[in-house]
């Protein structure tokens, strides 16, 4: 009998960072792009960089629909109306809801990093939705000489022709 070769997909628990690591060497230009087009592979992408203790220098995209809209068309695409896009107040406080409730703690518990998101502001242009977070505190870590610092930056924008809702994450060394 032959034996079926399967996929093997270790799923394991985010790591929380508890000691920073000294600074490593790194290039000057910047993290390169990674980009996603669902949610949970961002989210692995997130675990596997703070696994691989990069939490401090990356820089992702992705373009997906929110969770909200998947479960009230049932997973099927041809089902999305016309109104569910940025020109809809329910679609942006669910979308609001969604990113100050879910988005934001589970970019905390996959990098393994206590962010304390601020939103420094929303703005409007052109019927374009886009939320700034950010985040230059210390990250729970306290100010020891020698440690690494960065700073995080998250910006969230949906538009009003479609459900997709674009999501960019900056982490950048300081």
């Amino acid at each position: 009998m032959a034996r079926k070769n399967k996929a093997m997909i270790a799923h394991t628990e985010p790591t929380k960072v508890t000691n920073l690591t000294p600074k490593p060497v790194r290039p000057v230009a910047g993290p390169s792009t990674k980009m996603f087009d669902d949610l949970d592979s961002f989210e692995q992408f997130l675990k596997d960089e703070s696994w691989d203790d990069e939490y401090d220098f990356l820089h992702a995209k992705c373009a997906y629909i929110p969770p909200f809209v998947l479960s009230e068309i049932h997973n099927d695409m041809e089902k999305i109306k016309p109104t569910m896009n940025s020109r809809s107040k329910k679609f942006v406080r669910n979308l609001h809801h969604h990113l100050e409730r879910h988005l934001l703690s589970e970019i905390n518990r996959m990098s393994g990093v206590d962010y304390k998101f601020e939103k420094s502001h929303e703005t409007k242009p052109d019927g374009k939705v886009v939320w700034h977070y950010r985040d230059y505190s210390d990250h729970g870590f306290g100010e020891k000489e020698g440690e690494r610092k960065w700073k995080v930056e998250v910006d969230v924008e949906c538009n009003p022709d479609s459900p997709y809702v674009s999501l960019e994450m900056k982490s950048i060394p300081l």
